[in-house]
């Protein structure tokens, strides 16, 4: 046997164009071939083809006829499929263009949330990048709770894609690095002592938040967003609360906040609208909270 050579192949190479050569220079048939790798000779016909992977296995297999190390074979293998990949990614980033129509992503870019501002597929990109998933498509579904609660919302539907770019940057944004577990009773019994605040204050907050088990993150929404609070559940002993800094009263905005993590349980994903729906029974719970906390502090 000869000693185990070493090469770098064409990423784009088929692995079987190589192992076919390879059978050639040692004067096998494709059945031979077979016999020796223990597979019918369809399977070695369709390994040769490309259309089979080279697996560990096969690879092992492979080394100890040909004397090429199975790494070799392997990482081929590897190079091969990820060139096919990112060919029919680019065809799929090209499938979804239609939907910047959609998505205010001039408005992302100018909050810094992504680089590319054209129309090509460099900003498709970015923005499933953005919104944390493997195509544009699967956003609905990401925020499917989010979706069928507020689906009625007018300002939801004429907004949502810029409102779950604004969702998405929760999930980028810095965490504290020391979170409490969250303790319902001692953050009720806290909150009567924040009578006023600003954004001014929100280094401050932020700490005394954590300590409570809650995120508090101040993000800016893209321009014209009418929203003023998004709340959600990381885990089971820590929630989020989203806050935009532009919001016109943004002390009421974080105590119905906190109402939603205090009285509507972990299983819900709330947003707070400047129009909160009327016949929305979470929105007005969470109103009258903060009217109470707030009284006669703000005039609500």
């Amino acid at each position: 046997m000869t000693k185990l050579q070493k090469f770098k192949p064409n990423y784009a190479t088929v692995p079987g164009e190589i192992i076919d050569e390879h059978r050639e220079v040692h004067g096998m048939t494709q059945a031979q071939l077979a016999t020796r790798l223990g597979f019918s000779l369809k399977h070695v016909n369709r390994l040769l083809a490309g259309l089979e992977p080279v697996t560990p296995e096969t690879a092992m297999k492979l080394e100890s006829i040909f004397g090429v190390a199975a790494v070799v074979w392997i990482n081929l293998e590897a190079a091969y499929r990820e060139f096919h990949a990112r060919s029919n990614e680019k065809q799929d980033l090209l499938n979804e263009l239609p939907m910047l129509d959609e998505i205010p992503y001039r408005a992302i870019a100018k909050l810094g949330w992504i680089r590319s501002t054209g129309k090509g597929p460099d900003t498709i990109k970015e923005l499933r990048s953005h919104y944390g998933v493997g195509s544009l498509s699967y956003v609905p579904d990401v925020w499917e709770k989010v979706h069928s609660q507020y689906t009625g919302h007018p300002d939801f539907a004429g907004n949502v894609w810029a409102i779950m770019a604004w969702i998405a940057q929760g999930d980028r944004h810095d965490r504290p690095s020391e979170i409490g577990i969250f303790d319902a009773q001692a953050l009720q019994a806290m909150l009567p002592d924040f009578e006023s605040f600003g954004v001014s204050d929100s280094s401050t907050l932020v700490e005394n938040f954590a300590e409570f088990g809650i995120v508090l993150a101040f993000i800016p929404t893209p321009k014209g967003l009418p929203v003023t609070y998004a709340t959600r559940w990381l885990s089971k002993d820590t929630a989020l609360i989203q806050l935009n800094p532009q919001a016109k009263n943004i002390n009421v905005a974080l105590f119905r906040a906190v109402a939603h993590l205090l009285l509507h349980g972990k299983r819900q994903q709330f947003i707070g609208f400047v129009r909160p729906p009327l016949d929305d029974t979470f929105a007005q719970e969470a109103a009258e909270f903060a009217s109470r906390l707030l009284q006669p502090h703000s005039n609500l």
